[in-house]
């Protein structure tokens, strides 16, 4: 970006998000990890007088600390989405595993050795 003040604008609305953002769970999680990573690449690209105050972090980080930053970031990413794809596969699969074991919907009849039928469903013997 050429224009700090756009830059500038950018990197904020990109914190805001990242604070709205709900961290509980995978998805969450790499969704963070990925906003992280455009603000992380956003920083590296714009000058020094552009950018927004990093907290917790020194004033004069030069443009190789903030790239390594941004990889740092991006592996992140890679790492949280991969487990929220991994726990939603899992989710799917126990869902239709559990599915499948389900009785049928038609009522099932037992014969007993008596020659009587048992309908399960209502718990009657005829």
């Amino acid at each position: 970006m050429t224009d700090p003040a756009e830059a500038r604008r950018t990197q904020r609305a990109i914190t805001q998000l990242m604070g709205t953002l709900d961290r509980s769970d995978a998805f969450g999680e790499a969704q963070f990890a990925a906003l992280e990573t455009a603000l992380s690449l956003l920083r590296a690209g714009t000058p020094q007088k552009s950018r927004l105050p990093e907290p917790a972090q020194e004033p004069g980080r030069d443009r190789l600390n903030l790239l390594a930053e941004a990889l740092a970031s991006a592996r992140a990413t890679v790492v949280a989405t991969s487990y929220a794809v991994t726990r939603l596969s899992d989710a799917r699969r126990a869902t239709s595993t559990y599915r499948a074991a389900d009785p049928p919907d038609r009522p099932q009849r037992v014969l007993p050795r008596n020659g009587s039928q048992v309908d399960t469903t209502r718990g009657t013997v005829s």
